[in-house]
């Protein structure tokens, strides 16, 4: 790939885009990406409609390929990256470690991270009113 692919990402305080950044680094490809860090407010450009024609929910990482199509999702994004980079394989060389390493994807964000987020968002307005929706102190 000779020109860098461009990423938008935001602030190390929100997981999703440093945990690609680590997957980056450990692949060895972190230098051939040209990084737009967003400042992740509720009126901030990921809101905007340049972002959003790219990535629809307003979230990041979002990576634009160079074909003019866009992936998000951390983990759709770093297999996309495993799959295309040569080096080795972070997320499985074989089908079968491929899928352990989806399963366990998984069970971390639905059994472990989804249930403190969600207590994160309705227990206080941290990221402020407009991205808390759902507090409910009580």
């Amino acid at each position: 790939m000779a020109d860098k692919l461009k990423l938008f990402t935001s602030p190390s305080a929100f997981p999703n885009p440093q945990r690609l950044r680590i997957f980056m680094h450990e692949k060895g490809i972190a230098d051939r990406f040209d990084e737009t860090v967003y400042d992740m407010s509720p009126v901030g450009e990921q809101r905007g409609w340049r972002h959003l024609k790219m990535n629809p929910w307003g979230e990041t990482p979002t990576l634009a390929l160079a074909d003019g199509s866009y992936l998000s999702e951390t983990s759709a994004i770093a297999r996309y990256l495993d799959d295309t980079f040569e080096g080795r394989k972070i997320m499985g060389a074989t089908a079968h470690e491929r899928g352990l390493d989806q399963m366990w994807d998984n069970r971390v964000w639905v059994h472990v991270l989804y249930p403190i987020v969600t207590a994160f968002h309705v227990l206080h307005q941290g990221l402020g009113p407009k991205l808390e929706l759902t507090s409910n102190p009580a």
